[in-house]
């Protein structure tokens, strides 16, 4: 993040893009790595609350998403382009040592087994067709994320009530995820629940689209 920031001093156009790939790149493992930890240890620490403390999880992914572009703008207006990744970067350092401190080794009781890659877990059809509901939700948060904003457009809104647009996503994910965890926990079969969301999907996305066979003006 923090040589992010440093690609302002960068002029030479094919070296900013290359560099800007390389970097996201790197991000992106990283960010990786450190969310399959987290679900990792999560999964070892609670085992019979696994759905509400998962979804707790996210409600920091939620509270992230609403409030990352509220602070990164503000940190803009005082320090121009650098100063977000700066502050981001050292802020993650920050974080790595102090879990790397305090967080308490795992002793691990099951071992894996043999053979066992991920080859064999998408072979069960369960985990597949999990996986599969998994990246269309994801991606329908990221054409969500790309598209809205053309959308809204035509409507001339001012950018307040453009940026509140994009909060209400990230605010309704931080509330009902510890809702819908719990439902998983205590009462409704997940399959069920998978079900009921990505139905919900198709529906947003008719009436936001407007699909053609809705009679709502676009």
């Amino acid at each position: 993040a923090i040589l992010f920031g440093m690609l302002d001093y960068v002029m030479d156009h094919n070296w900013f893009i290359s560099l800007s790939f390389l970097l996201r790149i790197t991000e992106s493992l990283g960010s990786t790595a450190a969310l399959v930890a987290a679900f990792s240890i999560t999964a070892a620490v609670f085992p019979q609350s696994v759905g509400t403390t998962f979804a707790t999880l996210e409600v920091f992914y939620g509270v992230g998403y609403v409030v990352g572009p509220t602070i990164g703008g503000l940190f803009f207006a005082i320090g121009g382009f650098k100063l977000p990744f700066i502050v981001n970067g050292l802020a993650m350092l920050l974080f790595a040592l102090f879990i790397a401190y305090i967080l308490p080794p795992l002793h691990q009781e099951a071992q894996p087994k043999p053979g066992a890659g991920i080859m064999e877990f998408l072979k069960v059809p369960g985990v597949l067709l999990n996986s599969a509901a998994v990246v269309a939700t994801t991606i329908s948060m990221g054409y969500y994320s790309a598209t809205l904003e053309p959308h809204l457009r035509v409507f001339k809104l001012p950018p307040i009530a453009m940026g509140l647009m994009f909060v209400i996503s990230g605010g309704t994910y931080a509330c009902v995820a510890p809702i819908v965890g719990r439902i998983c926990d205590r009462w409704a079969y997940p399959k069920r629940v998978i079900s009921i969301g990505c139905l919900l999907i198709v529906l947003s996305f008719t009436i936001v689209g407007p699909a053609p066979f809705v009679p709502l003006p676009t």
